[in-house]
């Protein structure tokens, strides 16, 4: 999970460097964490279900997030995307 969503939080951000409307921001996300999501082998509905499992795990969604931004941190630092 953790994996998942360091990636996504990246895509993310790199959309919108880009000053694009939400429009097609909205397609250019979906085509990418397509990608994402086959890069690490995980369908979408799998993601989906474990995205869910975590908004009610509140605790387990914070640890995710804290290992998340420990590691967008680091690749700051580093100069690495």
């Amino acid at each position: 999970m953790v994996a998942l969503e360091l990636e996504f939080q990246l895509l993310e951000a790199k959309l919108k460097v880009l000053n694009i409307s939400q429009d097609s921001a909205d397609v250019l996300y979906d085509f990418y964490s397509k990608g994402i999501l086959d890069n690490e082998e995980v369908a979408k509905e799998d993601y989906e279900k474990s995205y869910e499992y975590y908004m009610t795990d509140i605790e387990g969604m914070d640890e995710v997030y804290e290992v998340v931004i420990d590691s967008l941190s680091l690749r700051e630092r580093l100069g690495t995307d």
